[in-house]
């Protein structure tokens, strides 16, 4: 389970004195350490896929430090809008609470329906249909068709972003 960040040390401007932001990726203003150049790219990978950056002994994630550095923010949850971990680019994160951050995660590997929130009951032997909302399951419905369960499962996310006013409609093009 994921936990809130801790406060980042550093404030935006400390930041903006020690980086420079190019397309979701840092660039050391300064020289950091011995074996780098300044105007080298800041940044290793942990073994989750995020990037993260050593400033003074202290390990920052790479994503948080370019949010803090464009809006002065520092969120508890800082949310790659695509769900790539490799894209940092500031249009692609979004400060988010816990469980929105939860929401726009990928589909887990044990899911078998391929549709978070739809599984096939074998005792009913009907698809059934369900989310969570504030910690609480909520279940919507069993359905005989596939397509019904993830229906009501999408119509039901749809909900949840109108109640929360996070809903974006797309114009068409």
């Amino acid at each position: 389970m994921t936990t809130a960040a801790k406060q980042m040390p550093f404030s935006q401007s400390e930041l903006s004195d020690l980086f420079s932001y190019s397309d979701g990726r840092l660039f050391w203003k300064v020289k950091p350490c011995k074996h780098m150049k300044a105007g080298s790219e800041a940044g290793s990978l942990n073994k989750n896929g995020y990037k993260y950056v050593s400033i003074k002994g202290s390990k920052q994630l790479l994503h948080r430090v370019i949010f803090k550095m464009h809006t002065g923010l520092e969120p508890s949850h800082v949310d790659h809008i695509d769900r790539n971990p490799a894209n940092n680019t500031i249009e692609n994160l979004r400060a988010s609470t816990f469980a929105e951050n939860a929401w726009n995660m990928n589909t887990p590997k044990t899911n078998t329906s391929g549709v978070m929130g739809v599984h096939w009951d074998k005792r009913r032997e009907k698809w059934m249909a369900y989310m969570r909302h504030n910690g609480k399951r909520k279940h919507l419905g069993y359905y005989s068709e596939f397509d019904a369960a993830v229906s009501a499962r999408k119509s039901a996310e749809i909900m949840r972003q109108v109640d929360a006013g996070t809903l974006v409609i797309a114009e068409a093009e």
